[in-house]
């Protein structure tokens, strides 16, 4: 399949102004961090999409809070059979802001990393 590249938020544009599509692990990515992007509840036409970030307020947040509520996020890739998961994943805080390191493990097995994915951004 292929989809419209998204940065930042915007479609993207080659020299000539035509939409730019990504593919592949690449289209793979985009959707996962699309999904790590979207605060939950917040998209009005599926309200179970996206990353729960309401209990990262407190500061005596686990770990494994997070890690649960990032594989909770990327799920509907999962139930749509373009990815089986996620693993390794790891999370570095500095003050209230979280980044994270993972892979996502693809439907035949091999990996794609994502690194220094910013779930600050979600709340």
């Amino acid at each position: 399949m292929k989809t419209l590249k998204v940065v930042d938020g915007d479609f993207v544009f080659d020299e000539a102004g035509n939409l730019v599509m990504v593919e592949g692990d690449e289209e793979i990515a985009q959707g996962a961090l699309m999904n790590l992007s979207i605060r939950k509840g917040e998209f009005e036409l599926d309200e179970n999409i996206g990353l729960d970030t309401s209990f990262m307020q407190n500061k005596l947040v686990q770990d494994e809070e997070i890690s649960d509520s990032v594989l909770e996020a990327l799920q509907v890739l999962t139930d749509q059979n373009i990815i089986e998961g996620a693993e390794n994943i790891m999370i570095s805080r500095q003050g209230r802001s979280s980044t994270i390191d993972l892979d996502l493990v693809k439907t035949d097995g091999l990996n794609i990393s994502l690194e220094g994915v910013d779930l600050s951004g979600s709340e």
